[in-house]
C-alpha cells in the first residue's frame, strides 16, 4: 500500500490558479462529475477510525488532451499519519467494471453506503504532480496538489501561489459537518440539479 501525499486548499475561485497552471505549462486532464459513495460498518468504525472506503463514479464534462481511466473507482485509505500541512496517509485503490454488484458485495458482507457526495473536478498534470480543482457543495472551492514526494508538493504549491492554511480534513468530514450545522442531510450532499 502506497502512502497518498496531498495538500488541500481552500480558495474563493480556481482563476488565480488555472492561471498559474496555464502559464506553468500544465496539460488539462479532464473536468468530471464525481458521485462518491462512502461505506461503513453499522457503527461507523471506519470514519471513527479516520479510514475510508469510497466507491467513486465519474461523468466526463468536459475532456482533456490526454485520456484518463474513468472507470469505477474503489479506493481505500488509511489513518492520516502525523504531518503540519500536507495529508499523508496509505491509499490502495483499483478500477472495476461492475460498480453495482461490487456494492452488493459489499452490503452482503456488512458495509453500507453511509454518504454521497458529489464533486466537481477539473484535473491537470504538471511533471509528476496532479492539480485538481475541486467544487463540493456547500463547501465552495478547493484545490488539492497531489505529488509522488512531500519536497515536489511543496514546491509546486509555491509555483502556483497557494499558500495560507491547508486542510487536512476530508470532503467526507468536511461536508458532513457543514450539512449538520446547517440543519441539512449529512448522507448525501449532492449538487441541486438545475445546475
Amino acid at each position: 500500500m502506497r502512502d497518498e501525499i496531498e495538500v488541500k486548499f481552500q480558495v474563493e475561485s480556481h482563476r488565480a490558479v488555472r492561471r498559474a497552471l496555464q502559464q506553468a505549462g500544465a496539460t488539462f486532464l479532464s473536468m468530471v462529475l464525481h458521485t462518491d459513495r462512502y461505506l461503513d460498518r453499522p457503527d461507523g468504525s471506519l470514519c471513527k477510525a479516520q479510514c475510508g472506503l469510497r466507491l467513486r463514479t465519474a461523468r466526463v464534462l468536459r475532456k482533456g488532451s490526454q485520456p484518463q481511466d474513468l472507470r469505477p473507482q474503489l479506493t481505500y485509505k488509511g489513518p492520516l499519519k502525523p504531518h503540519a500541512k500536507m495529508k499523508i496517509r496509505p491509499e490502495v485503490q483499483f478500477h472495476l467494471d461492475d460498480p453495482d454488484s461490487l456494492l452488493a458485495i459489499l452490503d452482503a458482507v456488512g458495509l453500507k453506503v453511509s454518504a454521497v457526495i458529489e464533486k466537481r473536478r477539473s484535473t491537470h498534470r504538471l511533471g509528476r504532480s496532479l492539480v485538481e480543482l475541486d467544487e463540493i457543495p456547500l463547501l465552495g472551492c478547493f484545490v488539492e496538489v497531489e505529488s509522488p514526494t512531500r519536497r515536489e508538493a511543496e514546491s509546486l504549491c509555491r509555483r502556483l501561489g497557494l499558500t495560507g492554511p491547508t486542510i487536512r480534513e476530508s470532503y467526507l468530514h468536511l461536508a458532513m459537518s457543514e450539512a449538520a450545522r446547517r440543519g441539512r442531510r449529512t448522507d448525501r450532499i449532492v449538487f441541486s440539479r438545475g445546475r
